[in-house]
């Protein structure tokens, strides 16, 4: 994202947030410049930034709203958002028959055709890419695959133990 995108989207988010907890500053341009340094990290949309922080205050808070908090709840609602377009995209319209059995030695996805070039967001969910698979044993930063083939997306073990350690940090 490039910086004057971002320094725009921080001051949004600072204002917005402002409306709903007078303990925000906005208009500091330390702060917003700070904020806008995170923001510019992530290629997030405005419309999940403003989110998060409306979601944060939908319950009493000791605290202010921190970027932290914004950009995880906003990476949150956008991968809430791609799985329900995902269902959408793979409800079929038409009766469909089944699909044919697979070799039943693969763990990952049976007959689905999972290798190929990985698609990055699918790593970066709940930081999967950052954690060893305990399924096919790659390593942080390594993409899911066997025999010399790379999965599009991670083994679902280390989509499960992605997820848990989120939960597990956010208690």
């Amino acid at each position: 994202m490039n910086p004057q995108l971002a320094a725009q989207y921080a001051a949004q988010v600072l204002a917005r947030a402002n409306l709903m907890d007078a303990r925000v500053r906005q208009g500091d341009p330390a702060q917003t410049a700070v904020w806008a340094e995170v923001i510019g990290r992530h290629n997030l949309d405005i419309s999940y930034l403003l989110n998060a922080v409306t979601a944060y205050y939908e319950e009493p808070r000791d605290r202010t709203v921190q970027v932290g908090d914004v950009i995880r709840m906003a990476r949150d609602l956008r991968q809430r958002d791609a799985m329900v377009d995902n269902t959408h995209a793979l409800t079929a319209n038409h009766a469909t028959g089944a699909l044919p059995a697979g070799s039943g030695t693969s763990t990952h996805m049976g007959a689905i055709n999972a290798t190929g070039e990985p698609i990055q967001e699918a790593y970066e969910i709940d930081g999967a890419g950052h954690l060893p698979c305990p399924s096919c044993q790659a390593q942080p930063g390594e993409t899911c695959g066997r025999d010399g083939h790379d999965f599009k997306i991670p083994c679902v073990a280390r989509l499960a133990l992605a997820y848990r350690n989120r939960k597990r940090n956010q208690a």
